[in-house]
């Protein structure tokens, strides 16, 4: 993972969470190095983070707001805003990791990188759909916070298997799209769009890969969509 350059000067980056109950600053130059990272967690919430010492982070407020989860070696630290489900930044060791998306005035540079696998399965489903999927990548507050690529299922093609009583449901604006998250782990497997009510936004990170041909990506312009 790249690291920011101590040589370039620092300016203040302010971010929140997607309600605005957590809200942070930092100091880093004001050209960001992100990192995209492959394990289960990261694909699944979509994050890309910078990385920013712990001594050049404060949280301005939002800290009983924030919701903890650990998987796997317990060492890296997922916080969650329990309102609205965005992770802002999560804690491996001895650095803060800050979602790049969630800051003003900055240019990104992106770098990859490569986590350990595992997550937890609390929210099951199953539906039928093509094995070539179609999904959509939309730029909508909501969506860029989350990294939510996803593909249209119709309610008759989608089964609730478990999980439905740790699902917390979060509304913003018209209140018509339903953001559904697992309240233990964050992620937002689905969701009821605003667009069409009958069906579910399904995150496609989320799906098993076995039973995926091909995968298709299309565009929505959701942040000037009325």
């Amino acid at each position: 993972m790249t690291k920011p350059n101590p040589s370039k000067p620092f300016v203040l980056h302010q971010g929140s969470c997607h309600c605005k109950a957590v809200q942070f600053e930092f100091d880093a130059p004001s050209d960001i190095v992100q990192t995209k990272c492959n394990c289960s967690i990261c694909r699944m919430k979509g994050n890309v983070h910078t990385i920013v010492p712990k001594s050049r982070f404060r949280l301005l407020q939002g800290q009983d707001m924030l919701t903890l989860y650990m998987f796997n070696t317990h060492t890296a630290h997922h916080l969650f805003c329990k309102r609205c489900g965005v992770q802002s930044f999560y804690s491996p060791r001895n650095t803060m990791y800050l979602e790049a998306r969630f800051f003003r005035n900055h240019s990104i540079t992106l770098s990859e990188g490569v986590g350990v696998l595992g997550a937890l399965d609390a929210v099951q489903f199953e539906f039928e759909a093509p094995s070539d999927l179609v999904q959509t990548e939309c730029n909508c507050s909501i969506c860029t916070m989350k990294g939510n690529i996803h593909t249209i299922v119709h309610k008759s093609h989608f089964k609730m298997l478990q999980g439905e009583d740790i699902l917390t449901l979060y509304t913003f604006h018209t209140h018509k799209s339903q953001h559904l998250f697992c309240k233990r782990c964050g992620v937002q497997a689905f969701f009821i769009p605003r667009l069409d009510p009958d069906a579910y936004a399904v995150t496609v990170a989320c799906v098993d890969p076995e039973t995926i041909t091909s995968v298709k990506t299309e565009t929505f312009d959701g942040k000037n969509w009325d």
